[in-house]
Parts: C-alpha cells; structure tokens; sequence
C-alpha cells in the first residue's frame, strides 16, 4: 500500500539529494516507509505552472492512486485560477505520452511538452 502525504523539503532532500531551483507544491508517496515518488505542481519562476511526477518502479505499481493524485494536483492548478499546465513527457517511461494524454494533456507538436488547459 501506498501512503501519500504533503511533500517537506527534508522529503525532497531524502529523495533527491537536492533542492528544486522553484516552488513546488506536491504530495510525497510512501511504500513501507521508504519514498518511492513526489509528485505535484512546480511553479516557474517565469509564471508557467509545470506538473511533474518523479516515480521509481515501486510507485508505478500503485498507479490509480498515481493518477488520483494527478487529477487532483490538476484540479488545485484550476482552482487556483490558472489556465494551463505544461508538463515534459519522459521518453524513457513507454506509459507516460498515454497517462498524459488520460489526464487530458495535449502534445506540443514535435516536443516532449504537453499542455492542459484547466478551468475551475
């Protein structure tokens, strides 16, 4: 079972042994106490809002609490009155132009960018 709770900066050290260079807002997945993802919403320092997702193996074995997070990062990005979200398609993970796309995220042509327009 995976246990989500809200991301601490000591849960992005743990897991990348770094600081982002910008704001995040996120959720933290657990799996017998070890993290196995963080995931959530970036907000660049330009204005753009980016969603990401950092997941080991372990975590893609839990994918509808995955994809449950997702729609409610999505669904906070709306609320909070922004118009879209970008996010970079890993081209190493074959599932993620898929989940992307159930998400409701649209390929920018010949880029691994996609772009969700969100309303409230």
């Amino acid at each position: 079972m995976i246990i989500v709770t809200p991301t601490t900066p000591e849960d992005v050290h743990e897991f990348r042994q770094a600081t982002p260079p910008y704001r995040i807002r996120a959720v933290t997945g657990r799996v017998d106490g070890k993290i196995v993802a963080i995931g959530g919403l970036a907000y660049l320092p330009e204005g753009g809002v980016m969603a990401f997702l950092e997941a080991t193996d372990e975590a893609r074995k839990h994918a509808v609490t995955l994809h449950k997070e997702a729609k409610r990062a999505l669904l906070s990005a709306a609320r909070a009155g922004h118009r879209s979200v970008m996010a970079l398609c890993d081209p190493e993970v074959a599932a993620a132009p898929r989940w992307l796309e159930r998400l409701g995220f649209e390929p920018v042509e010949d880029s691994k960018v996609y772009v969700k327009h969100v309303r409230p």
